[in-house]
């Protein structure tokens, strides 16, 4: 009877060991190498991303009203196509200081009483804006707007892109410009850009 007994515990004690098994002195073995993952991989470099444009403030942005001016006068001077009608180069526009009043007048307009339309919020149309400006140049006189657009660069591929638009920018009897543009955060679109042009 004691040697069952004593049998019966060296058992028990080897059964623990096996499931203690490192434990007990039998050889560690390595753990299974881990898959790569995403939390584990090389890290890698992103691509560069460009810089956006600032948004402006509330009200106007002279710089973006220049830099449409430089923008358009590209495409004139490298001709250009719009719809199915190819124009030439054209001569680069001159800024004009009544012709851009008028155009940022009616941008602000069109910014503080949340509208979006060639005619002003008081009824009148844009020769009639230009002219109120003081502008004399000779004709034609011409307008395009837009709304919406959060860059320069936005905006004129937007109209360069519109049959109509494109073939306002790229009228060659145009000879000069003014650009204005209005920002309000509390309106529909936001930005309001508009571009009047004269003959002279």
């Amino acid at each position: 009877m004691p040697l069952v007994r004593a049998l019966a515990a060296v058992r028990v004690v080897v059964l623990a060991c096996l499931a203690l098994a490192p434990g007990c002195g039998a050889t560690p073995t390595s753990p299974e190498p881990a898959l790569p993952s995403e939390l584990t991989a090389a890290p890698t470099t992103p691509e560069p991303v460009p810089p956006s444009p600032t948004p402006p403030g509330e009200g106007d942005n002279a710089s973006w009203e220049i830099e449409v001016v430089t923008l358009v006068n590209q495409r004139r001077t490298a001709g250009a196509t719009c719809g199915a009608t190819t124009y030439a180069p054209a001569p680069a526009l001159v800024l004009n200081a009544a012709l851009r009043a008028a155009a940022r007048g009616h941008s602000e307009d069109m910014a503080t009483h949340n509208y979006f339309s060639h005619t002003s919020y008081d009824g009148r149309t844009f020769s009639q804006r230009i002219s109120t400006a003081g502008y004399t140049g000779a004709p034609p006189w011409g307008e395009n707007i837009a709304a919406g657009q959060s860059s320069p660069a936005a905006v004129v591929n937007g109209w360069m892109n519109s049959t109509v638009h494109c073939a306002s920018i790229m009228n060659p009897s145009y000879r000069a410009i003014g650009v204005g543009y209005a920002y309000r955060a509390a309106s529909n679109y936001g930005h309001y850009w508009t571009q009047d042009f004269g003959g002279s």
